[in-house]
């Protein structure tokens, strides 16, 4: 039985540099990008890294 199940997640952060020009003013950064998951009952998740 699955616990988690999780399906093409994606999480972009919109980071702003400290350029004067406003074209590349902006990058979008991927922390997740089209990831599947399944923990299935019984199993344990470890998250390692900075909050």
């Amino acid at each position: 039985m699955e616990a988690i199940n999780l399906k093409n997640i994606t999480k972009s952060f919109r980071l702003e540099h400290d350029e004067t020009s406003l074209k590349n003013r902006f990058e979008e950064f991927y922390a997740l990008k089209n990831i599947t998951f399944i923990l299935k009952q019984g199993e344990a998740l470890g998250i390692i890294g900075e909050n």
